[in-house]
């Protein structure tokens, strides 16, 4: 199962509401919005499963960061959870040495999103599916600085977020 943003979330709940994943064997989060704080959801979705967890999160996402911190009920980070096998959206390079782009914003489909055909993230996706592994290493070769990269991104001049 492939879920995204607060589809993650949804099925987070439902998926770790029983001890045996309700049969599912995979779980794949991008761009969680959060897990849910229930002790039994986040049991059941720990330590290898099943299911086996896998997720990712965008250095350049701060719209689920921003769903994980403020909404209340679901600050569960997947990408923290014992078990869980982190993969890379930021960047990278294939098998072939072929750059994959990073996502760079929360969306699932079009340009500059998790899922968009040839980007780190959808090919770490498809490899998941194919060997039970993402295909990139973590901070590798082709990997970007986002976001949130920044030690000092609330006052840095390239996000203007505070103008001084």
């Amino acid at each position: 199962m492939i879920a995204h943003s607060y589809g993650s979330t949804t099925a987070a709940l439902a998926i770790g509401s029983q001890a045996d994943g309700l049969g599912v064997t995979s779980f794949i989060a991008v761009g969680s919005a959060g897990f849910p704080k229930d002790p039994t959801v986040v049991e059941n979705l720990s330590n290898g499963g099943p299911p086996q967890l896998y997720a990712t999160i965008s250095e350049d996402d701060a719209v689920a960061r921003v769903g994980r911190g403020t909404a209340p009920g679901h600050p569960v980070s997947p990408e923290r959870l014992p078990g869980a096998t982190v993969f890379d959206s930021d960047g990278g390079v294939d098998a072939r040495g072929e750059s994959l782009p990073a996502a760079t914003g929360h969306d699932a489909l079009g340009p500059g999103a998790y899922l968009e055909p040839g980007s780190e993230s959808f090919y770490n996706v498809g490899e998941i599916i194919m060997t039970g592994q993402p295909g990139t290493e973590r901070g590798g070769e082709g990997s970007t600085q986002g976001f949130w990269d920044a030690g000092n991104w609330w006052i840095s001049d390239e996000y203007a977020l505070i103008d001084f």
